[in-house]
């Protein structure tokens, strides 16, 4: 590329690297952007996709439901709507052969009515393997906290007032 070319191209994208930080700012989170060039090399576009509103992320939620997941895709979504939400979002990793987890599943489900406004998703283990591994999933049954993208907090095991004092102690109040 010719040195005045590169030149352009290197104001262009430092233009585009301002507007983006304008659209982080004004939205918390700039989804990939793509920069279209016009022939004078002066000129351009910036376009990209926007975050999911904050009532559009609510709507992928199920207040008081566990919600089941069954690939990575659908994890990521469900974990993004509850980061736009400010939700707590716990995943419980199972499985159908899991004795202690046959326990615990009826349990999880009245917490999830108990705490609507906690995010419950449930991953068979066999069914979403992809998921368990980029979990490092080694037993049965595990629950993960995420909070603002980031895990918080872990449980593993059947035990129901450990279970339930950690998302006391992570949701707040009712």
């Amino acid at each position: 590329m010719p040195k005045e070319l590169d030149e352009g191209f290197q104001v262009v994208v430092q233009k585009a690297k301002v507007v983006c930080l304008a659209f982080k700012r004004a939205l918390s989170y700039c989804f990939p952007i793509t920069l279209s060039f016009l022939l004078d090399w002066n000129a351009y576009v910036v376009t990209g996709s926007c975050p999911l509103s904050v009532q559009e992320a609510l709507s992928a939620l199920k207040d008081g439901q566990v919600i089941g997941i069954h690939s990575t895709g659908e994890l990521e979504k469900k974990l993004s709507a509850a980061s736009k939400t400010s939700r707590l979002a716990i995943l419980y990793f199972t499985a159908t052969w899991c004795g202690p987890c046959r326990f615990i599943s009826p349990i999880y489900t009245s917490l999830a009515e108990k705490y609507p406004k906690v995010v419950f998703l449930k991953i068979d283990i066999d069914e979403a393997r992809d998921v368990a591994a980029s979990w490092n999933i080694s037993s049965v049954p595990t629950f993960f906290f995420v909070k603002n993208g980031k895990e918080i907090d872990s449980v593993v095991g059947a035990d129901k007032s450990t279970l339930e004092r950690k998302i006391a102690q992570h949701a707040g109040p009712l």
